[in-house]
């Protein structure tokens, strides 16, 4: 290996030894909500379905790896989505990545519940703003 290469990943690891990151194994249901949008997104992206399989299941598999100890039950069934996708099962695939997110969704408010409370400010002030937007015009 050449000094510098060598030199640069001593510095890379030695970075990734003071961060306080998220490893790939470590439970995170924010992690997972990450790569199930992520899956969702190459799914419905029109034209690229195909190619995009292998990428689905990655991100299907990554949820697995932040999950499966303490949300055993969305484990399982981001498994069992990959293994549809894998299979070209996308009818039945689809089915049940609808109740993963809704699984998923769950778990992040019930670690961050106030991500749930900013979201339903949010919504307030939206409707808030729409019922202005329409006094004005």
């Amino acid at each position: 290996m050449e000094p510098s290469l060598e030199k640069a990943m001593e510095i890379n690891r030695a970075v990734a030894e003071e961060q306080d990151r998220i490893k790939p194994l470590e439970q995170c249901c924010m992690c997972a909500s990450k790569h199930y949008a992520e899956a969702l997104c190459l799914l419905t992206e029109y034209g690229y379905e195909m190619e995009n399989r292998a990428l689905i299941q990655g991100n299907l598999r990554l949820i697995v790896r932040h999950t499966y100890k303490e949300w055993k039950d969305i484990a399982s069934l981001s498994r069992e989505c990959a293994l549809l996708i894998q299979e070209a099962r996308d009818d039945e695939a689809i089915e049940k990545m609808k109740t993963l997110g809704e699984m998923i969704e769950n778990a992040v408010y019930d670690v961050n519940p106030e991500i749930k409370d900013r979201i339903e400010q949010l919504k307030s002030r939206h409707i808030q703003e729409s019922q202005q937007d329409k006094k004005g015009v």
